[in-house]
């Protein structure tokens, strides 16, 4: 307090070293915040393309509740391989995609 007075003098070392040790932790808040934003940005652009994919299947769903039942046929037969039943009503369905084919999404090559 006496050096804010100008009743006593303040140290320039302990200055120094308590301002080295403060643009430091500075930096680090810096470096960590900038992390933080580009993660939003990434999660961001991620929801975006999700809300495009979605209301590109609502549209898919529409179209296929209107379509007539000879091309509800044709699209059914064309994405999927074989439907099993099984005693207790379970059911299987294979189909002849992946999900990943579906969306668009890359496949991993196989080794």
């Amino acid at each position: 307090m006496k050096a804010l007075t100008g009743e006593s003098q303040l140290d320039l070392k302990v200055v120094n070293s308590m301002l080295l040790k403060h643009r430091a932790k500075l930096e680090g808040a810096t470096a960590t915040m900038e992390e933080a934003k580009a993660r939003i940005d990434e999660e961001e652009k991620s929801r975006k393309a999700n809300e495009i994919r979605v209301d590109e299947l609502l549209s898919w769903a529409g179209r296929f509740d209107e379509a007539s039942y000879e091309a509800k046929h044709l699209v059914i037969s064309q994405l999927v391989d074989r439907i099993e039943v099984k005693p207790n009503y379970e059911v299987s369905i294979h189909f002849r995609i992946t999900a990943e084919q579906f969306l668009g999404k890359p496949v991993a090559a196989s080794a």
